[in-house]
């Protein structure tokens, strides 16, 4: 067992060392915010009252979307390193650090604005951009495996999927990257020969990465909880839209290795029930899975989907101002 910080005892039997990297990173995260508003405090370049919200910085430093250039001003103009005349000045170079029409400071605001009284302090706007907002909370968080017959909830010691039919999962995410909102579940779907719907839905405990990727490997391991070995059977089918967990189950490297983030999850019994994990297609209409004759696995990933999603924890209104 290892304490970490904001999470509790992680066990690393049922972990893995890169899941441990996950912690370790966003602890250090944690300690260059606390450094660098200490820097920006030392260096006069925020008001005493006045902070910034490190994490939103840094989501926009990681949008591919947004060109490098964008972001070199922003960083360059809050820390006050821009290479303006009178930057250059004071650090040693040869230039000028007033303006020859005016003779005032030629520093960020004046070579942006001109001559004359600033009417943009590109410097305060940013900082006001990146004024920390009050985070939503995240509500109807059940961290536990919820297991219901037709719509009709049961102990989990009396649920059980039938290997010899095949079991459909599938994972739900919202927010992906907004640390303050995201949220992700996972879902497994059977209909049983007493012609019944059994399912199993659980959420991404808030202490793992919430992403698409970890609802899935959620979903699965809900089987994997679920399914029992019987001799003589050759095991059960599972259905999944999801690539990277057809990719693992059928190169175990994939989630037996060290840097299997995941690898946890599959770490059960249940997945030595398990006899082949198939592909198939997401964000099908109806139409084109009948015209494909294959309604049947569509209709089981539409139940798996909206079951995943049905299982996600939620912001209401707050989360989308928030966004």
């Amino acid at each position: 067992m290892i304490s970490a910080p904001g999470v509790g005892d992680l066990d690393m039997t049922r972990g893995s060392p890169t899941m441990l990297k996950h912690y370790v990173v966003l602890a250090h995260q944690d300690n260059v915010n606390k450094e660098l508003a200490t820097l920006f405090a030392v260096k006069g370049l925020l008001a005493a009252d006045q902070t910034l919200d490190w994490d939103l910085l840094r989501s926009f430093l990681g949008k591919k979307k947004i060109p490098s250039i964008d972001k070199a001003a922003c960083i360059a103009a809050l820390y006050g390193s821009f290479p303006t005349p009178a930057w250059l000045w004071a650090h040693g170079w040869e230039a000028c650090n007033t303006c020859f029409a005016c003779e005032q400071t030629n520093d960020l605001a004046h070579v942006t604005n001109g001559c004359g009284p600033p009417n943009i302090d590109y410097v305060k706007d940013i900082a006001k951009a990146l004024a920390p907002l009050r985070k939503p909370e995240v509500f109807d968080i059940v961290e536990l495996m919820l297991c219901t017959i037709n719509g009709c909830p049961v102990p989990m010691e009396n649920f059980a999927f039938d290997p010899d039919l095949p079991i459909y999962t599938d994972g739900s995410a919202m927010h992906v990257g907004i640390m303050a909102l995201a949220v992700s579940a996972g879902a497994a779907f059977q209909i049983g020969k007493d012609g019944l719907h059994y399912v199993v839905r659980c959420q991404v405990p808030r202490a793992f990465p919430q992403s698409a990727v970890a609802a899935e490997h959620m979903a699965i391991h809900l089987v994997f909880r679920f399914l029992y070995l019987r001799a003589g059977h050759r095991g059960a089918t599972i259905i999944s839209d999801c690539q990277a967990v057809v990719s693992a189950f059928a190169h175990p490297h994939l989630y037996q290795g060290y840097r299997a983030k995941f690898g946890g999850l599959w770490r059960e019994p249940g997945l030595l029930a398990v006899y082949e994990v198939l592909k198939t297609p997401a964000h099908r209409t109806r139409e084109e899975a009948i015209a494909q004759n294959d309604e049947a696995n569509w209709f089981g990933n539409d139940k798996a989907d909206y079951w995943a999603k049905f299982a996600l924890a939620g912001t209401d209104k707050d989360g989308s101002d928030y966004t």
